[in-house]
């Protein structure tokens, strides 16, 4: 894709992210046809809307989609998402990790031992949002969906936890209320990949890439449950049990 292309994707993202809208459906000409096409088009965006990166996220296994998480969305429960930026969120109970310290690019990959002495487990709700309109979870999509900063629209952290690593992570679960009803269905235990492994993955990902991660930085890294609307004015609860609860409630928008 010209260097041209990626620009114009790349302002009509960013313009959305920052106007909080959703926009039209790319026509043909502009739809990044391949991972390494909306790779780009990601990194072009996020360098016009200028905001600092605070985290990343993983979905969908290792590398199947990533994207940033920058500073106004990242959020400390209980939290209040404003609008217009959340006006059709969807929400999803997962477990991340806190950088206590840089990795950064280098030649050789980060061992499991590396990475996980710069870590501390947190729990944390992701928003997930499009910019585009209509665009579907088929593969035919999915270099749009890389190309959106991988749908990410924020990161709701709740507790940390320096002493992780005797902790099944996949065993872990969490009972995801809309507004007090009932619990929301998990992601089955098959097909949900280890949180630490995706962060070993993602570590040496973005090393390769030459960027590295940053003490302080967050990520979130696969979802413990299927993904749930929030409308405006809708709270979500979040109960992990010995790990602590996150709350979360969508502004209603000004009149």
């Amino acid at each position: 894709m010209p260097d041209d292309r990626i620009a114009k994707i790349a302002r009509l993202l960013a313009e959305a992210w920052l106007d909080g809208e959703v926009i039209e459906p790319l026509p043909v000409g502009l739809r990044p046809r391949d991972s390494a096409e909306a790779t780009a088009v990601q990194d072009a965006m996020i360098r016009r809307i200028g905001l600092p990166v605070v985290g990343w996220k993983v979905a969908g296994g290792l590398g199947a989609l990533v994207g940033r998480i920058l500073a106004p969305r990242l959020f400390v429960t209980p939290a209040i998402l404003p609008q217009p930026a959340f006006a059709a969120p969807r929400v999803e109970c997962e477990l991340g990790f806190e950088l206590l310290r840089e990795l950064p690019p280098r030649a050789s990959p980060y061992t499991g031992d590396e990475v996980a002495e710069a870590c501390r487990l947190i729990t944390c709700l992701e928003i997930t949002a499009t910019r585009i309109k209509g665009a579907s979870h088929s593969p035919d999509d999915a270099p749009i969906y890389i190309a959106d900063n991988g749908m990410q629209g924020g990161l709701v952290v709740g507790a940390r936890f320096d002493e992780w690593r005797h902790f099944s992570l996949l065993d872990i679960t969490v009972d995801l209320r809309i507004d007090g009803g009932p619990s929301q269905p998990l992601t089955p235990r098959k097909e949900r990949n280890d949180p630490f492994e995706v962060m070993v993955w993602l570590a040496n990902a973005l090393s390769y890439r030459g960027l590295g991660l940053v003490a302080g930085q967050v990520a979130t890294l696969g979802s413990i449950t299927l993904s749930q609307p929030l409308a405006a004015g809708q709270s979500a609860a979040a109960d992990y049990g010995r790990f602590g609860t996150i709350n979360v409630r969508v502004a209603t928008p000004a009149a």
